[in-house]
Order: C-alpha cells, then structure tokens, then sequence
C-alpha cells in the first residue's frame, strides 16, 4: 500500500523520482505509514485507551515534509546505511502533535525491526568484491559474523518484542471489545430499563392527569351547581330584600301620607282654635266695649236722675 491512493493527504506522485534512480525499497509499505483502518495517513502513534492506531491526521506542513522524506529514502539502502535520523525524524512528522510526540523512540524502534536486512556490512555489487573479502584478515572476518550474529539476534528480539506488542495489542484489543460489547449490552439494559420506568412514567403521568382532568370536572360541576345555589340564594334574597323595601317604602308612604294627614288636621285645629280665640276675643272686647258704653250710659242716666232729684 502506497501514499498513491492518498489524495486528500496530499499525493506521493508529487515527490515521485525522475525514474533514473533506481528505488531500493518502500518505505511507505515496509514502515506501514498508511493507516489501514483509514487509508490514508494518520499518526503512526499507538492509543492505548483504543486499543488500536491513533487515527488524528497530520498537519499539511509536516505531511509534505514526510513525503520528501520518504522519497529521500526509498534511494538509500538502509542494510548498509545507518537511517535512524531519518526514522527519528520521520516519526516526529509523522506523530500527532496533541498526544503522541511522546512515542518517537518506540516507533523507531518498531520501524527498525522490520528494516529490511539482507548484511550489516554489504558491499556493492562489483567486480572486484571477491578480492576485497580476500584482503581481510580472519579476525575481521570472525567480528563481521559476530557482529551480523548479534544484529540478527537483535532483530529476532525485536521480532519476537514485536511479535509479543502485537498479541499484547490484539488481547488488549479483544478485552477492550469485550469491554465494549458488557458495556453496550449494559448501556442497553439500562437504556431498556430506563424506557420502562418512562413508560410507567408515562403511564402514572396519564392516570394523575385523568384522575385531575375527573377531579376538575367534578369541582367544575360542583362549582357550577354552587354557583347555581348562589345565585337562586341572592335572587331570592334580592327579592326578599326587593319585597321588604317596597313594604318599608309603602309604610314610609302611608306614615307620611298619615303625617301630612295629621298635620293638616293639627294646622286646622289650631286654625280652628286661632280663629276661635279671635272670635273669643273680639266677642270679648265687643262686649266690653258695650258693656263700658252701658257703663257709661247708666252712669249719666244715674247722674242725670240725681240732678233731677235735686
């Protein structure tokens, strides 16, 4: 698998070689860059709480410098050229900045094991090779098979660490599925659990609200028929009160029409008894009057007899 059927990650074609160079291996497939669950280049970082490759993308800046990285590399032969500067740094451009800057040695280490390792000490492929190996020593010779000994039991090791990761990952993988199925038969058991007790919910909401909506209507009822109650209660009081009014007002009337009656009838006795005395009085003097002219009268036939007398 190559950066080729990348392009939204930016393409390898890009950085492709003139062709007169002749490619010594693929980077891309061996280092595994592309991510497979994906297709396309993600951070080559490992998330643990996953359980499997972190999936966050790489920056536009560090994509294209990892791309001319690796085209840099596909020229040299990494079983006779020492590329862990290389590897560091592609890790580091390779590596999510937000949470795994922290793996590049692991990565490299891991990207090493699976180098592709054919002699430590290879020489080009001349015509003179043969007698280049003659002119070494055997103490040179016996150091070059130890020392390509120890590289290879370093890379069964690494093999074999890889080997263990990768078990390591895959039971890490399974339990973390496990965990994921328990967690999701849990999460339904409580979702089906929690639709229950809504649908009880549901069901006691219901029942309260037509146990309310028949109590509303029996106070509805009930407040109606009070009402009812109530106003035949104030109509007939109003008509009592009505009806007593119109008594006190006739009362009213006939203590006033009494009243008036007796006034008049007081206004005329007095009147009566004014003109009464009046007439008394003039009676009274009339008769005075007469009486004082009688007086006078008698008095000066009294008188006169007396003159005559004499």
């Amino acid at each position: 698998m190559g950066i080729h059927s990348v392009p939204r990650y930016g393409s390898f074609d890009t950085y492709s070689h003139s062709g007169k160079t002749k490619k010594r291996w693929d980077p891309v497939e061996t280092l595994e860059i592309i991510n497979p669950d994906r297709n396309c280049l993600t951070c080559v970082g490992y998330a643990p709480s996953c359980g499997r490759r972190c999936r966050n993308p790489i920056n536009q800046a560090n994509r294209a410098s990892a791309f001319q990285l690796l085209k840099d590399l596909e020229n040299i032969d990494p079983s006779t050229t020492n590329i862990q500067p290389q590897l560091c740094r592609l890790a580091g451009l390779t590596l999510c900045l937000r949470y795994h800057q922290n793996q590049v040695g692991a990565v490299v280490d891991d990207w090493t094991s699976v180098l592709p390792v054919r002699n430590s000490f290879k020489m080009e492929e001349t015509d003179d090779s043969d007698d280049e190996l003659g002119h070494l020593s055997r103490n040179e010779l016996e150091r070059m098979v130890k020392e390509m000994k120890e590289m290879l039991e370093r890379d069964r090791k690494r093999q074999e660490d890889k080997d263990q990761q990768k078990r390591e990952r895959e039971r890490e993988e399974k339990e973390r599925r496990e965990k994921e199925r328990q967690e999701k038969e849990r999460q339904e058991k409580e979702q089906e659990e929690k639709e229950r007790r809504e649908r009880r919910r549901q069901e006691r909401e219901r029942e309260e609200k037509e146990r309310q909506e028949r109590e509303r209507k029996q106070r509805e009822e009930e407040e109606k028929q009070r009402e009812k109650e109530e106003r035949k209660e104030r109509e007939r009081k109003a008509r009592e009160k009505e009806e007593q009014e119109k008594k006190e007002k006739e009362r009213r009337e006939s203590e006033e029409r009494n009243e008036r009656v007796r006034q008049r009838a007081q206004r005329a006795k007095e009147e009566r008894e004014r003109k009464e005395r009046e007439k008394a009085e003039r009676e009274r003097k009339e008769w005075d009057e007469i009486w004082l002219l009688y007086s006078k009268r008698w008095d000066g036939i009294k008188s006169m007899f007396l003159v005559i007398k004499f």
